[in-house]
Formats: C-alpha cells, sequence, structure tokens
C-alpha cells in the first residue's frame, strides 16, 4: 500500500520505505521547464531513449487559467480533467497525459508539447502550397484565429482531448478546402479575389466533420472553433512565374497609379473649376448682402439718432425730477432724526444749565456760610478782646477814663491801643455784632 503524507514530518515505521513515483524523461522536463510548452522536434525521440525519472516526492504542477490537464488513473484504467487555475497533486497511481501538437510552418507533428490544453482565444500560422486552374503553383502564408467552445464547460472537458494533435488536423482540413476551392479558379481570377476565395472556402462550405455557425467553423469532434482567416502573404512557387507576376504586378500598379493620377487631376481641375464659381457667386451674392445690410445699418442708426435726442431732454427731466424726489424723501426720512437729535440736545442743555444753577447756588451758599462765620469768628474775637483789655485795666482806669476830657480819651485809647470804647449799665442790651459790622465798614463810625 502506498499512502501520501502533506505538510508534515514523518518517520517512516518498520516496514515502511520510500516509494519512488516513477516519472518520464518528457514529463519531468515539461514539469522543470519555466514555460508551460516546450517547442522541440526531437523531444519525444529522446525522451524515448532515456530511462524514466523516479523521485519519492509527491510531483505537485500548478494549472494555468484557461486551461485543462488530463490525468490518468492506471488502478482505475480511468481519466479525469482538471480546469484550471488549480493546484494539483499526483495521486500514486495517477499520470499526466502530454500534449504533442503539430508546430512550425508548415506544420510538422510533435512539435510542441505541454501538459496543459489551452482553450484560447489564440492563433496558429501556416504555409501551404496550392495550383490554379491554369496550373500556377502559389504558396500561401495564412493565420488562423482560434479558440475552444467553452459555453458548456463539462462538456469541453470531456471532448477537448479526443484529437490528440488538434492543430495538426484543423490545419490539414482548412488546408485541403483551401486547395481545393484555389483548383477550379485561374490565377487570374484568384490573384484578384485570394482573400475573398479562401474565406469562402473555409466560412461557407462544411462538410461532415464541421459546422457552421454564426461565430465560425466549429469541429464538433472536440469543440474547437476557427473564428478568423488572416492571408499574410501570396508568393509564386515557379521563380518564371513570380518574374511574371512580379511585372504584371508592376505594370498594372503604374497602370493603376497613371490612371489614379490622371483622374485625380482631372477631379481637382474640375473641384478648383466649381470652387472658383462657388467663390465669385458667393462674393456677389456677400456683396448684395452687404450692401442690404449696410442700408438696413443706416436705417437702425437713423432711428437711434432720433429716439436718442427725443429720449435725452426726457431722460434729463426724469432723472433730475427723480432725483429732486429723493432729495426730498430723503429730507424727509431725516426731518424726525433731526427733531429727535435736536430734542436731545435742547434737553442735554437745560440739564447742563440746570446743574450749573445748582453748582453755583450751592457754591454761594457755601460762600455766604462761611463768610457768616467768620463775622461770628470775627465778633467772638473783638468782644473776648475787648472784655480782656477791660479786665485789664480794672474799673477805676475806666472809670477816669469815662470822667476825663475827649482829647484826654483819645490819649489813653491811643496809649491803650485802641479805637473806642463803649461804657454801659448793663441793663440796656446792645447788638455786638451789628455794631461790630458798622464799625468795620464804618470809618467814621470808628472815630465816633
Amino acid at each position: 500500500m502506498v499512502r501520501v503524507v502533506h505538510g508534515q514530518a514523518i518517520m517512516l515505521a518498520a516496514d515502511e520505505i520510500l516509494w519512488e513515483k516513477p516519472i518520464s524523461p518528457l514529463v519531468h522536463r515539461l514539469l522543470q521547464a519555466d514555460t508551460f510548452s516546450v517547442y522541440d522536434a526531437g523531444a519525444l525521440k529522446s525522451a524515448s531513449e532515456k530511462e524514466p525519472y523516479a523521485s519519492h516526492k509527491v510531483v505537485f504542477y500548478k494549472v494555468p487559467h484557461n486551461a485543462l490537464v488530463r490525468l490518468y488513473d492506471s488502478s482505475t484504467n480511468t481519466s479525469r480533467v482538471e480546469e484550471g487555475p488549480a493546484a494539483l497533486f499526483l495521486a500514486p497511481n495517477e499520470e499526466f497525459t502530454p500534449i504533442s501538437l503539430s508546430g512550425g510552418r508548415p506544420k510538422a507533428s510533435n512539435r510542441i508539447h505541454s501538459l496543459c490544453l489551452f482553450l484560447g482565444p489564440d492563433f496558429m500560422a501556416d504555409v501551404i502550397e496550392v495550383e490554379t486552374l491554369d496550373h500556377a503553383r502559389l504558396m500561401l502564408h495564412l493565420a488562423y484565429n482560434w479558440e475552444f467552445d467553452t459555453t458548456d464547460m463539462e462538456r469541453i472537458k470531456k471532448i477537448a482531448f479526443e484529437l490528440p494533435d488538434f492543430v495538426g488536423k484543423a490545419c490539414n482540413t482548412l488546408a485541403n478546402r483551401i486547395r481545393a476551392a484555389i483548383a477550379s479558379e485561374s490565377f487570374e481570377e484568384f490573384h484578384r479575389n485570394s482573400s475573398s476565395l479562401i474565406r469562402q472556402a473555409i466560412f461557407r462550405s462544411h462538410l461532415g466533420t464541421t459546422e457552421m455557425r454564426e461565430d465560425g467553423l466549429y469541429f464538433p469532434v472536440n469543440g474547437l472553433l476557427i473564428t478568423n482567416v488572416d492571408v499574410q502573404s501570396v508568393e509564386p512557387v515557379e521563380p518564371n512565374t513570380r518574374d511574371a507576376l512580379k511585372k504584371s504586378v508592376q505594370l498594372a500598379v503604374e497602370i493603376i497609379t497613371q490612371s489614379q493620377e490622371n483622374e485625380a487631376s482631372h477631379q481637382a481641375m474640375l473641384l478648383e473649376q466649381e470652387a472658383r464659381g462657388t467663390l465669385e457667386l458667393q462674393i456677389m451674392k456677400d456683396k448684395a448682402s452687404e450692401e442690404a445690410e449696410r442700408v438696413t445699418l443706416l436705417q437702425v442708426t437713423a432711428e437711434n439718432t432720433a429716439i436718442e435726442l427725443s429720449g435725452s431732454s426726457r431722460a434729463q427731466t426724469l432723472a433730475e425730477s427723480e432725483a429732486r424726489l429723493v432729495e426730498l424723501q430723503a429730507e424727509l426720512d431725516v426731518t424726525p432724526n433731526r427733531c429727535r437729535a435736536l430734542e436731545f440736545m435742547t434737553d442735554a442743555e437745560l440739564d447742563l444749565q440746570r446743574e450749573r444753577m445748582e453748582i453755583e447756588i450751592s457754591h454761594r451758599r457755601a460762600m455766604n456760610d462761611l463768610a457768616v462765620q467768620k463775622a461770628k469768628a470775627l465778633a467772638d474775637i473783638e468782644a473776648t478782646k475787648v472784655e480782656k483789655i477791660f479786665s485789664a485795666l480794672g474799673r477805676g482806669t475806666v472809670t477816669a477814663i469815662a470822667r476825663a476830657g475827649p482829647e484826654l480819651k483819645a490819649k489813653l485809647l491811643q496809649a491803650l491801643g485802641l479805637k473806642g470804647f463803649l461804657v454801659t449799665d448793663g441793663t440796656s442790651p446792645i447788638n455786638l455784632l451789628g455794631m461790630a459790622n458798622r464799625m468795620v465798614h464804618d470809618p467814621r463810625g470808628k472815630r465816633a
């Protein structure tokens, strides 16, 4: 029994050994290649001469996108097809089914080797030799666009590998159709309509192995679809035919070139005459249109001038009246504000005058109070002074002074430093404040 272990360390049991899976040299070469296919004419022959390659490692292969790989299980004698992209690990009894396709120009078998079958779209080129009805041999370089019909992928998996070399089979089928179609045409006819004849041979006729569809020629056996054909070149095989064809082509080219030049010259002259006539006619039309436009312009200018003359005074009057109206409206709008401002200013002036008068009255009242206080203070001082003087003189001195004459009184008062005196018995009240004021303000009273 063979078992496979993935992703872990393994230690062989006492009854186990590493099993080496034999791999053919071709498969080993394809696994080691940097590309998915190898172009080698002798790959199969060299692979059959070498010993199979053996390895105890699990065989791993990455299936690319849009490709199929077929695996064969020898233990069950069955095959399975895997679709890419996918990663494949071969079971112990599984083997790859290599694909060997035709390659080169012209196509030769067993030139391209691969483990996977690409589903396209792609193209394949071929070179075929044909012969016309008049025995002219030609070499055709063609390219076919192909792809597999993948609308039903399960069906394609079953039939895609039915033809081991679908490239060679398709190229041979198409080449036979082209040869059959060209064999019934003369060289001159084929030379004029080579592309259309080749397309008709491929896409407008079908046999039992192919089907015509809207998108191309379909091979039901493996699902291959030919969508287009490109005729790259047509070359005569015989040198004499090639030289004659070259001369005829050169002569035809010269004739066609000369004819095209003459036609182009004649056409240019005709176009020049037509253009000149059209230009002159257009110039006359433009002049007439210009005169009409000028008349219209003069009329419009006159109307504009009249409108300007009649409308300028009116516009000016309207503008002045509007300006006067705006001014009056502005005055009317400003008057309430001015009245309020004047009222505010008057109230402010009244408040200011009132405050000034109150301040002045307060000042005068304060000054009068100070004057009264000063007078009272002076009267008190004077009374105190007199009282102290009379206290100092004593009663006898005052009596002597009162009895003495006026001159003596004056001398005594002068000696005493007095300006006057008053003698009373104390029974009659005397207004000393009023007397003091009169003595201060009336010099004559002082002398009396």
